[in-house]
């Protein structure tokens, strides 16, 4: 005999079970062989449905039955941020990870690739040593998964000195001002950009095309 077992729950109906049955190399009435067992997975596998795929052999008076253990690769469809401490906007990291991750294909979300962008978005708004940890978590009858992210900011940098390279009409001071950068502010690198980009702009609006 051959069975398919889904996420460790046995007993659960398997809507697809036939065209799986189609798939498989091993067929009952002929003779168990590894070959068909490796091919076997290899076909499952080949659906880029399943995280893994445990076949398990047990004997019976009748003859052996295939055991074929699904894990299922989940599409994430809910995001869940969790800040230890300090000032973070949870909200916008949540609004960008929902962007980027949620409604992709299972399989094609990697953890160290969310913690990456995490880290890098965090360090842009000022964190720049924070500890972050990303998993999948899915809820029991559930065929989607959540994605929580985990975070601990550690401090908020803090301008200690800037220095201005400044040819333009405006003041050193103005600058600083205008870009959120002087001393004693809160290090904001994706902020201070944006703000930099706003006083290029307004520059080459008054006719200083090569602002930069």
């Amino acid at each position: 005999e051959v069975r398919f077992e889904l996420d460790g729950r046995p007993g659960t109906v398997i809507s697809n079970e036939a065209s799986l049955r189609d798939l498989v190399d091993v067929r009952p009435g002929q003779p168990l062989r590894r070959d068909d067992v490796r091919s076997s997975m290899d076909h499952l596998f080949a659906l880029g449905r399943y995280e893994d795929i445990r076949p398990l052999v047990t004997s019976t008076p009748p003859g052996v039955v295939v055991l074929f253990r699904l894990v299922p690769r989940y599409p994430i469809d809910r995001i869940d941020v969790n800040v230890a401490e300090g000032s973070v906007s949870s909200g916008a990291l949540t609004s960008e990870l929902r962007q980027r991750f949620v409604g992709r294909q299972p399989g094609t979300v990697r953890i160290e690739n969310v913690e990456d962008f995490v880290h890098q978005w965090l360090n842009d708004e000022g964190y720049l040593d924070p500890v972050v940890s990303a998993s999948t978590v899915v809820a029991p009858d559930d065929d989607a998964a959540a994605l929580v992210v985990r975070i601990q900011p550690g401090e908020l940098a803090e301008i200690a000195s800037a220095k201005v390279e400044n040819s333009s009409p405006l003041g050193d001071a103005t600058v600083l001002s205008r870009a959120g950068a002087s001393p004693g502010e809160s290090y904001r690198r994706r902020e201070i950009q944006s703000r930099l980009t706003a006083i290029e702009d307004d520059l080459r609006r008054r006719g200083y095309y090569e602002a930069e």
